[in-house]
């Protein structure tokens, strides 16, 4: 299972790679001409919290990494390394749904607590990057790269990840979350009622609620408080 992954397929992005800042100069120039751009690729933009890389590096450095020693690979391994093992919780976005369901599992959570609903947060272009411009992108990246590598290894040596069955489930629930945001949250929502959902081998009987589906059908802006308000306690 774990070899029809590919790195390269966490960098096949639509030209939003890493930034906001990366999809406005997209706008301007292709991915190409911005990675062979060393005054744009290296250059340091200054925010809230100071100096920081635009794009080269830019993941190892808000983990904290010190970015003058960004030609030193031996440097760069240990602070993964370091980073990697202090780790507790692995979600990666390309597996989203089956890292739900490793939580689920260690928390003995319900279905109906890991049920969720998209959001599209940028307005990316819809270019792809070419082999050629994924090809330096790992190569002039390569402590993003050995970063993301190390986090995938931790994330595939999971107990569980390895077996068959185990992602029959993650596809099944990827069908059962599609069909309780398009169908089930509508009908309850409707008649202000509950639903339950019938037991199958991967959960008991599941009550969707009002207040669930509610949960559910906020806006983003919405979320983003509640969230906030969780983070300032």
């Amino acid at each position: 299972m774990k070899e029809n992954y590919q790195l390269e397929a966490n960098y096949k992005l639509k030209a939003n790679y890493q930034t906001d800042k990366l999809i406005e100069m997209l706008s301007i120039q292709s991915p190409e001409e911005v990675l062979s751009d060393n005054a744009t690729f290296y250059q340091k933009t200054r925010g809230r919290v100071g100096e920081a890389a635009k794009f080269h590096l830019r993941q190892l450095e808000w983990l904290g990494f010190d970015y003058k020693l960004h030609d030193n690979i031996t440097a760069i391994r240990e602070y993964i390394a370091n980073i990697v093992e202090r780790m507790d919780i692995i979600i990666l976005n390309d597996h989203f749904d089956a890292s739900l369901l490793l939580l689920r599992k260690r928390f003995c959570w319900k279905y109906t607590d890991i049920f969720y609903k998209s959001f599209t947060v940028t307005n990316s272009s819809q270019e792809l990057m070419s082999q050629s411009a994924i090809t330096k992108l790992l190569s002039i990246n390569l402590g993003e790269q050995l970063l993301y590598e190390a986090i995938n290894k931790s994330w595939w040596d999971q107990s569980g990840v390895e077996k068959s069955t185990f992602w029959n489930e993650v596809s099944y629930f990827k069908r059962l979350n599609r069909q309780v945001n398009a169908d089930v949250c509508p009908q309850v929502l409707s008649s202000n009622a509950d639903y339950q959902i019938e037991a199958t081998e991967y959960h008991n009987d599941l009550l969707v609620s009002v207040e669930l589906c509610t949960a559910l059908n906020m806006k983003m802006s919405e979320v983003k408080k509640v969230l906030m308000n969780y983070a300032l306690g």
